[in-house]
Order: structure tokens, then sequence, then C-alpha cells
């Protein structure tokens, strides 16, 4: 226990670096997935067709395949036009390749949760003289987002997850560091050290998933107050 308690202690310093991960590739990726819900709800087929073959390829490639495409691939692709990356850190490659994976997922959720709220409240709003921008944004987004949340909550997690494979490339995350420690124990206290490491997913995980619980309770507590004064 004793070394387990000192493996914690040297992983601690890297989580802020996994977590930075999530939230960053999160807020990225739910922004361009806006932008993919929107092309796939489109009537406009080619904008159709762009994003269901992105989230097709999103949703059915492996993520360490996705991640080397990106670290590997994308260097070469920009260098071809003059635009050179070949000196970006790790961290720039995993961050975008979680961006990638976060939106194509977070865009079905995002289609789903619209479809499920009911054309009546996008109709009434503007019935009674709402904008059709501001029906959508002042009615139906609101519902949407509650309908979407706990889906939103398993997608940051995934997204912990995923960021695990970030070692492969090179970056110095709480996985990477384990690398490193179980090497330089020639393999002695790998079993320590990954239990460690399972412990400290763990309790991210569960913090991820609480803190979602407590936001879909205060905002259906919220959604029930607005509907006792109407």
């Amino acid at each position: 226990m004793g070394y387990m308690a000192t493996v914690f202690l040297r992983l601690l310093p890297t989580v802020p670096l996994t977590l930075f991960f999530v939230v960053i590739s999160f807020v990225l990726g739910f922004f361009f997935a806006m932008l993919l819900a929107a092309m796939k709800l489109s009537r406009f087929f080619p904008l159709r067709l762009l994003a269901t073959a992105y989230i097709t390829f999103i949703r059915c490639a492996p993520s360490v395949v996705i991640l080397f495409l990106a670290f590997f691939g994308l260097p070469l692709a920009l260098s071809a036009v003059g635009i050179h990356v070949e000196e970006a850190g790790s961290n720039v490659f995993t961050i975008f390749t979680l961006t990638l994976i976060a939106s194509g997922i977070m865009a079905e959720m995002i289609r789903a949760a619209y479809l499920a709220v009911s054309p009546g409240q996008y109709e009434a709003a503007v019935s009674v003289g709402l904008a059709p921008f501001q029906a959508l944004i002042k009615v139906v987004a609101p519902q949407a987002l509650y309908i979407a949340l706990p889906n939103f909550g398993n997608m940051a997690v995934a997204l912990l997850h995923e960021s695990s494979l970030a070692y492969l490339i090179g970056t110095i995350d709480i996985i990477g560091r384990a690398n490193i420690m179980s090497m330089s124990a020639y393999g002695a206290k790998s079993v320590s050290i990954y239990l460690v490491v399972a412990m400290i997913y763990w309790l991210l995980s569960t913090l991820i998933g609480n803190g979602v619980d407590l936001m879909v309770s205060r905002y259906g507590r919220a959604f029930d107050a607005v509907a006792a004064r109407t």
C-alpha cells in the first residue's frame, strides 16, 4: 500500500493535463457537432451527405487509427499546401483527435435531442410572436439540451478514456507517466502501478458522472418551476 500511495502521488500531477484534454476537446467538439447536426438536418443533400460521411467514419474507425492519421497524416497533407505543423507538440494532436471523435459522436446526440422535441413547441413559440431563431434558441434548444445532457456526460467519460491513447504519440499524461514508471522498475511493479491508474480513472469518471447527474437534476427542477408558472 505504501508503494501504491507513492505511485498515486507521482501520477497526480498528470491529472490536470488529462482533464484539460477532456474539457478543451469537449467544448471544441460541441461547437463542431452543432454544425454537423445542422448539416445533417439540412434539406440540401450535399451537406447531408458530407455530414453523414464524416460522422460514419468517426463512429466506425478505431480511435487509435484516427489518432495516427492525425499525428502522421495531417502534417503530410498540410505540407502539400505549404502549411507546416510538424513542430506542433503531441498535446495539439491529442486535442485535435479527441475533438474529431467528440464532434462525430455528439453530432448524433444533438440531432436526436433536437428531433425529440415536439415540433409543436416551435410552432407555438412562433405563433405567439417569437422570431424563428428566437423560438429555436429560447424554446427548442433548452429542451434539447436537457434531453442530451446524460449522453453528453457519457461523452465526457468516453473522452477521458480515449485520452489514454495519447501516450502512443509521446504525450506524458496519466498512462504515459505510468508507462515510464513501469519501465523504470523493469516491469516488476506494473500491477501496482496500473491498479493505481485504474483507480484514478475510476475516480475521475465517477466525478464526471455525478456532476452530470447533478446538472440534470437541477435542470429538471428548473423546467418544473417554469412549467408550474405557465
